[in-house]
């Protein structure tokens, strides 16, 4: 694979803004606050999902619930609140200046939609290193479906598998495989497990993966 080919395809939330803590406490209040048992298994499977998928997770664990309108509360109250905090990953701003120096064209694939993406990267003043922005609203299937990542690797003008996509979830991950990515895992909240060993290359932060393109690694 040629250097010039190459492509970068970001997920947004617990990949470039530490964001997925905030979605998870997000749904622990809600539950709580509705007398429902706070599961991790619930928050762990809403991770990677959007829309649809959301609402299907949440009428799995909690069918008692109306899930579009928990789910539209939940997104609500994440975008009021990164409207004044909104705290980046470690070596964000290194890895993009690294990529954009490079010639890399640079895509973000995120489950959440594309006015709030926008809304975050002009908050971070880091809107002008990407190319091409895909929201969970401009695919009919959610990760795990590889849509995502094929549509914005289509915009990139690149091949699936000339795309590195980086992921924090499984989800994503598995999403990214799907398409034929090269897929990374900076993991989050969710632990890379055997599973993600075998479809992933593991690192433990943006910088490090920085590091891996700078030793020639990839």
């Amino acid at each position: 694979m040629e250097t010039m080919k190459k492509a970068a395809i970001f997920d947004m939330d617990g990949v470039l803004f530490d964001t997925e803590r905030l979605y998870c406490d997000t749904w622990h209040r809600m539950t709580e606050e509705r007398g429902l048992g706070v599961s991790e298994e619930f928050t762990s499977a809403l991770r990677g999902t959007t829309g649809k998928g959301s609402e299907a997770v949440i009428h799995r664990f909690y069918p008692e619930l109306d899930a579009a309108a928990f789910y539209a509360e939940g997104m609500r109250y994440v975008k009021e609140y990164t409207k004044h905090t909104l705290p980046e990953k470690p070596g964000v701003r290194e890895l993009l200046q690294w990529l954009k120096e490079n010639g890399w064209p640079i895509a973000i694939a995120s489950s959440t939609d594309v006015e709030t993406i926008k809304d975050h990267l002009e908050l971070a003043k880091i809107s002008s290193y990407f190319d091409v922005i895909v929201g969970g609203r401009d695919v009919q299937n959610g990760k795990p479906a590889p849509d995502i990542f094929l549509l914005a690797a289509e915009r990139l003008d690149r091949k699936p598998q000339e795309c590195f996509v980086f992921e924090d979830s499984p989800n994503g991950i598995r999403a990214a495989c799907a398409a034929g990515c090269k897929a990374v895992m900076i993991p989050d909240l969710s632990p890379a497990d055997e599973e993600m060993k075998e479809k992933a290359c593991i690192c433990s932060s943006l910088l490090e993966v920085r590091e891996k393109f700078l030793n020639g690694e990839w």
